[in-house]
């Protein structure tokens, strides 16, 4: 598989959840990444002056990197005649990349990939060629990485938003994302207290928007925590977003797209629900009671962000500290 680098936003994550005390096999799972990438990410692109990683000196490091390496020549390109022709040849009998990797090395010494042989075949399809007709499996086609439009309207974009710092110092503040089940024929809805820490979960029969809304309602009206703005992500469930806002007088924020490291705490958390429900979990055989349950394990262990404090010890301080200052 071709490897393919870090962006600044994956960067910049990993800068913000090892701050939050993460360790790297965690890091790795929320990002789909393997755990190697980001050990080899941390050695290459730390400065060691700092004492720590910084996404953007890791960047800067790795742009110097890559500006200083001299481009090679394609090595496809250095072949003699004989060897192109072998490859052609080789072909042409329906040998597959792979045997012929497998060939040139063991009978000719040349060390080429049979990725290299794959991109070779397909530029010179490009170019008008033939080779790929030879191909005994040419591949799935791709499907398009471009998401359908969803239309939510009056979306606030999460560059409006109250710096972090800031919602980190009062209760209220939340990021909402829902956790899909087996076969994604069940969910769970999650919230999380940027401040506290503090977790809400609840079971959904479906992912619709109006399922949704009533859900993020019925909580509003019955846990009787604090409630002054939500962020999540584009999904099409959060569609009934203004709804919410205009009852219950709070603010709604989206994430830009792609960007999970913006609702950070909250992949976190659904992190750790995974640990208990893994992703072939059919939420419809779990009971509110089991959900109940491990929300409350999660609100009543010591976090090391809140300074070994609980999510509820913190929610029930932060409630104190406002009503006194009311």
């Amino acid at each position: 598989m071709a490897h393919k680098h870090l962006s600044d936003q994956e960067r910049f994550y990993i800068e913000q959840r090892l701050a939050e005390g993460d360790g790297i096999p965690q890091i790795a799972k929320r990002l789909a990444r393997h755990k190697t990438s980001l050990y080899r990410e941390l050695k290459r692109n730390t400065d060691e002056s700092f004492g720590f990683y910084s996404s953007l000196r890791a960047k800067n490091i790795a742009n110097l990197r890559k500006h200083n390496t001299v481009r090679r020549i394609k090595i496809i390109d250095k072949l003699d005649q004989n060897t192109n022709t072998i490859i052609s040849e080789s072909l042409i009998k329906r040998t597959s990349p792979e045997q012929i990797s497998g060939l040139l090395k063991t009978q000719f010494q040349i060390l080429i990939s049979k990725q290299t042989l794959y991109r070779h075949i397909w530029a010179d399809c490009n170019n008008g060629g033939k080779l790929y007709e030879h191909l005994r499996r040419r591949g799935k086609k791709r499907k398009s990485k471009t998401p359908a439009s969803i239309a939510i309207r009056n979306k606030v974009n999460i560059a409006v938003r109250a710096n972090i710092d800031l919602l980190r110092q009062e209760a209220g503040h939340y990021e909402i994302d829902t956790v899909f089940g087996l076969n994604q024929k069940s969910f769970l809805l999650t919230l999380v207290d940027i401040a506290t820490k503090y977790t809400i979960i609840v079971k959904l029969a479906n992912k619709e928007a109006n399922t949704v809304y009533q859900a993020v309602k019925n909580i509003i009206a019955t846990t009787l925590l604090p409630f002054k703005s939500i962020t999540s992500d584009n999904g099409s469930e959060f569609a009934k977003h203004n709804e919410i806002c205009e009852e219950a007088n709070i603010k709604w924020y989206f994430c830009d797209p792609y960007s999970s490291w913006q609702r950070g705490l909250n992949e976190n958390t659904n992190g750790l629900i995974r640990d208990v429900y893994p992703k072939k979990t059919d939420f419809r055989c779990v009971s509110d009671n089991k959900l109940l349950r491990l929300q409350n394990i999660l609100n009543n262990r010591p976090r090391k962000t809140l300074n070994y404090a609980t999510p509820t010890d913190e929610m029930v301080k932060r409630l104190t500290q406002q009503v006194v200052a009311i």
